[in-house]
C-alpha cells in the first residue's frame, strides 16, 4: 500500500505542485492535494482529515506560499503531527516559525548532481515520517520495532523529544499486548 502525501503550496505555484504532484505518483506515493475537494464539502474539515490521515505533508515554500496564511497553517498543524516535510521551490527563506526545519531549495527538473541527491534525501524522508500514534501489530517483532524507533529518532524535532514520544509509543505498543515492547521497557527500567 502507497502513503498518502498531504501536498500544501500556494496557488500561485499551482504549475509546481502538479510537477511534484506526477514526480511523487511516480515514486509510489498517493498525493492529495486540496484540488481533489469536492465542490459543497466542508473544505476546512476536509483539510483537517487529511492532514490527519495522511503520511507526510509536505510543503512548498515559496514567496507566495510564505505569505499564504493557508500554508502556514497547514505547516504549523502539519509540525504538530510531526509529519512535516518542506522543500524551497525558489530562492527564499520559509518563515521564522519554520526556521528550524531544513528545507533544501529544489528543482525537480534539474538533473544536477546535487539535486539527484535532495530528491532521494525528499524520499527517504518522506517514507520515514512517522507519528506516535501509528498502529502496530501486538505481533511485531523486535526488528519492527527497533526500527520505527530509530525512524522516530530521526525524524523527532529532538532527542528528549523523540526519547518521550518513543516511550510513549512503546507504552502504547505493551499495552495493546506487544511482548518485545513490554521486552524494551523492561530493559529499560533496569
Amino acid at each position: 500500500m502507497s502513503s498518502e502525501i498531504f501536498l500544501s503550496y500556494a496557488r500561485e505555484n499551482q504549475s509546481a505542485s502538479l510537477e511534484f504532484e506526477h514526480w511523487l505518483s511516480c515514486h509510489g506515493f498517493r498525493v492529495w492535494v486540496d484540488r481533489s475537494l469536492t465542490p459543497g464539502e466542508r473544505w476546512i474539515e476536509q483539510l483537517e482529515d487529511r492532514l490527519d490521515r495522511c503520511h507526510a505533508a509536505l510543503v512548498l515554500w515559496s514567496h507566495s506560499a510564505i505569505t499564504s496564511e493557508w500554508v502556514r497553517r497547514e505547516a504549523r498543524y502539519a509540525r504538530r503531527k510531526n509529519k512535516l516535510v518542506c522543500v524551497r521551490i525558489e530562492p527564499c527563506n520559509p518563515p521564522f516559525e519554520f526556521d528550524d526545519v531544513h528545507a533544501p531549495l529544489l528543482y525537480l527538473s534539474s538533473s544536477s548532481l546535487q539535486d539527484d541527491e535532495q530528491k532521494r534525501q525528499l524520499l527517504h524522508s518522506l517514507r520515514s515520517t512517522r507519528t506516535p500514534n501509528e498502529e502496530i501489530s501486538p505481533h511485531a517483532n523486535s526488528g519492527e520495532l527497533e526500527l520505527r524507533i530509530a525512524r522516530m529518532h530521526l525524524t523527532g524535532a529532538g532527542a528528549p523529544k523523540s526519547d518521550s514520544l518513543a516511550t510513549r509509543w512503546l507504552n502504547e505498543s505493551a499495552n495493546k499486548g506487544n511482548q518485545t515492547a513490554k521486552s524494551i521497557l523492561k530493559e529499560m527500567k533496569s
